[in-house]
C-alpha cells in the first residue's frame, strides 16, 4: 500500500519479490497459524477413508500382507532371489513394505490432495499447506499399524531384534515423511496443470520399488548396486532396517548425508510451493 498525496494505491501482494528471509518467515508464520487446520483435514481424512469400507481399516494390513506373500512365495519357489537369510524373509519383507509404503502413499496422498479438494478450495480462501500436509496422515498411521504386523511376525518366528531400533521407527520415519512430502507438494502441482501427473506416478511409482532393495538384499555387483548408492530411498529404508534386525549398519554415514539431503530438498521445495500457491488457486 502506497500513499500518494490523497491517493491511497494498493497493490496486490506478490511473492516473487520478497527477500528469501521474508519468504522464509512468511512460510514460518503461515506453518504456525494453520496447525488447527491441518488437525482438522487430518481427522477428515481419516474418517473418510473408511467411512464406507466394509473392511475399513484392515486395508492397511491386507494390501502389505499381499504385497508380501506374492515375494515370500516367489523366493520360496527360486523364482526371485531375495539374498536374505540371517532373518525369517517374510519379517525381513513386511518391515521394507513398511518404509516403502510410508514414501510411495505419502507422495501420491500428496499429489493428489489439491484436486481432491478443489471445490472447497474455490469457496473458501485459505492456505493450501494444511490440505497437502495433512495427505500424509493416514500414511503415517497405516505405517505404524504395519509395524503392529511386523512385531506379530517376529513372535511367530521367535526373532528377536533390537528393541530400542523398533521404538525409534517413530524418528526414522521423519527424513521419509521431509522427502516423500517435498516431492508432494511439488507433484501436486503439476498435478493441477496436468491431472495425468499422478497417473504416471502410479505406474512409475512399483517401478522403483522394484529397483530399490525393498524386498532383497542389494547385489554386490550391477546396475541395481549403482542405482542403489544414488538412490536416497534405499538408504531412509535399509538403515533402520538393519538396526532393528540386525542391530549395526554399514550405512551409517550414508543415512545422515541423506538425512539433510532430505530436509533441505524439503524446505527448498516448500519455498517454491509457498510461491506458486496463489497461482494455483488460479487454475483451479
Amino acid at each position: 500500500m502506497e500513499d500518494k498525496g490523497n491517493i491511497t494505491v494498493i497493490k496486490p501482494k506478490d511473492l516473487t519479490h520478497l527477500s528469501i528471509f521474508e519468504t522464509q518467515k512468511e512460510i514460518i508464520d503461515d506453518l504456525k497459524k494453520n496447525k488447527w487446520l491441518t488437525a482438522q483435514f487430518i481427522k477428515r481424512n481419516f474418517l473418510s477413508i473408511h467411512k464406507q469400507s466394509f473392511l475399513g481399516f484392515l486395508w492397511a494390513f491386507i494390501f502389505p500382507i499381499l504385497n508380501v506373500l506374492t515375494f515370500v512365495f516367489l523366493n520360496e519357489s527360486g523364482i526371485f532371489i531375495s539374498g536374505v537369510s540371517e532373518v525369517p524373509y517374510p519379517i525381513y519383507a513386511t518391515l521394507g513394505m513398511a518404509y516403502w509404503q510410508l514414501f510411495s502413499s505419502s507422495i501420491m496422498a500428496c499429489t493428489y490432495s489439491i484436486i481432491s479438494t478443489g471445490g472447497m478450495i474455490k469457496k473458501i480462501n485459505f492456505s493450501l499447506k494444511p490440505i497437502v500436509f495433512s495427505s500424509i496422515g493416514y500414511s503415517v498411521i497405516t505405517f505404524f499399524t504395519q509395524t503392529l504386523l511386523v512385531v506379530i511376525l517376529l513372535l511367530i518366528y521367535g526373532y528377536v531384534p533390537n528393541i530400542v531400533a523398533l521404538l525409534a521407527s517413530i524418528v526414522f520415519i521423519i527424513p521419509i515423511i521431509f522427502l516423500s512430502t517435498g516431492f508432494g507438494l511439488i507433484f501436486a502441482i503439476f498435478n493441477t496443470i496436468a491431472h495425468d501427473v499422478a497417473s504416471i506416478l502410479t505406474a512409475i511409482l512399483p517401478f522403483l520399488m522394484l529397483i530399490t532393495p525393498v524386498l532383497y538384499i542389494v547385489p554386490e555387483t550391477g546396475i541395481i548396486k549403482f542405482l542403489s548408492t544414488i538412490n536416497p530411498v534405499y538408504y531412509l529404508i535399509s538403515f533402520p532396517r538393519d538396526l532393528i534386525l540386525f542391530s549395526s549398519s554399514s550405512l551409517t554415514t550414508e543415512y545422515f548425508i541423506t538425512v539433510v539431503f532430505s530436509i533441505v530438498c524439503f524446505w527448498i521445495l516448500l519455498t517454491a510451493f509457498h510461491v506458486t500457491e496463489k497461482r494455483i488457486k488460479e487454475i483451479l
